[in-house]
């Protein structure tokens, strides 16, 4: 029986060893946490954070300003970045010049990275701290040299200066480059301060040194003037024409200065009452063609006696008065101060130096001005000599 007992006890004691095998090894299965660490714990997408992230946008940005300038800076402006997942976006900024990246990073180009001709666009990259989004390009904007029609330069000339003015392209009085014929431009003077602005300045002369216009006659006798021939007598009128360069105007502006020869009349010693005679001894401004003259303003030389006299100056001892259409569209001084009877000489006082004038055309015209030199008797009796002549239109 002992035998059969032992013999019990090693099956019994076998049976145990195999059944805490088994359940150690159902422990182990039981406690591996390999399912938690792929569902709970693992950093594996940590270490790729791009596969599970969507890359953020961004809207094309624009260059301003638009049209850009040689002198121009150029800002990028507009982009705005965005992202399905929520995340924060910031803007990148770089540019293209021509196509090619110039390496500038930033939401400013300065002048010195391009030049006139040059195509510019802003790049925006978007980024969200993990990936970068596509890029985004605005619009090609080609480098002008200025505004068209500005007059700043050559290449963009004004029709006139008025239209420089209400373009909003002036930078005060000085000189601009004008076409108002299309045919090239040019540089003219600009007012464009005295009764707010946007006179072209049409002739600048100064006898001195400039050739006398049109029928003016060089005088032989006094340097620096233009007469009507003090030699010879010549014609009672001599004419000028003014070019306006086909710029429609309103308006003239203008001023001379002058020396008087002898005994000039004023409107006095029974002078014609036609515009288009030797209605007065005088520098006349006119507008349109014999018959259908508009007056437009008259310096007028007076005998400058202190006795009583109808040539004196209208108002001054006995003058006679302007005609009706000259109205007081006019100015009238005498270079003889010495209160007698002017001697037969060229008078030295400068007269009517800083009298200007402006003075209404009417409707707008592009007709040239006309300066006439008139007098009553001949040169050798009397006369005007101009020493420089001024004028605008607008």
């Amino acid at each position: 029986m002992s035998r059969v007992l032992l013999l019990l006890l090693v099956l019994l004691m076998a049976c145990n060893d195999g059944r805490l095998s088994s359940t150690d090894d159902d422990d182990v299965a039981n406690d591996d946490d390999s399912g938690d660490v792929v569902d709970d714990d693992d950093d594996s997408g940590d270490d790729d954070d791009s596969a599970a992230n969507t890359p953020p946008e961004a809207t094309p940005p624009v260059v301003d300003p638009d049209p850009l300038y040689a002198d121009s800076t150029a800002n990028c402006l507009g982009s705005v970045g965005s992202d399905v997942d929520g995340d924060e976006v910031t803007i990148r900024y770089g540019w293209l010049v021509g196509g090619v990246d110039p390496g500038i990073v930033g939401e400013e180009l300065t002048p010195d990275e391009f030049t006139v001709g040059d195509s510019v666009q802003c790049v925006a990259t978007p980024s969200d701290g993990i990936v970068d989004g596509a890029a985004a390009i605005s619009p090609a904007v080609i480098v002008q040299s200025c505004p068209a029609g500005s007059g700043w330069l050559a290449e963009c000339p004004g029709d006139s200066c008025r239209t420089i003015l209400e373009g909003g392209f002036s930078i005060g009085d000085g000189d601009y480059w004008i076409d108002p014929m299309g045919t090239g431009a040019f540089e003219a003077f600009c007012d464009q301060t005295t009764d707010n602005g946007g006179w072209t300045r049409i002739i600048n002369q100064n006898y001195s040194t400039d050739l006398c216009p049109g029928a003016w006659v060089p005088s032989s006798q006094f340097g620096g003037l233009c007469t009507r021939d003090t030699s010879s007598g010549g014609d009672p009128i001599r004419s000028a024409m003014f070019d306006v360069w086909d710029i429609p105007y309103t308006e003239v502006r203008g001023h001379i200065s002058a020396h008087q020869y002898a005994s000039c009349d004023a409107f006095g010693d029974s002078p014609p009452t036609s515009i288009d005679d030797t209605y007065a001894d005088t520098v006349s401004f006119t507008v349109g063609a014999p018959g259908s003259r508009t007056h437009l303003f008259s310096y007028v030389f007076g005998f400058g006696t202190l006795s009583s006299d109808d040539s004196n100056c209208p108002g001054q001892s006995g003058g006679a008065p302007p005609h009706p259409w000259v109205g007081a569209s006019y100015v009238c001084e005498s270079g003889n101060t010495s209160g007698g009877g002017p001697s037969g000489t060229w008078q030295p006082q400068l007269m009517f130096n800083g009298s200007w004038f402006q003075s209404p055309v009417g409707a707008a015209t592009t007709q040239d001005v006309e300066g006439r030199l008139i007098a009553t008797s001949s040169s050798a009796d009397e006369d005007l000599g101009v020493t420089e002549v001024t004028l605008f239109v607008r």
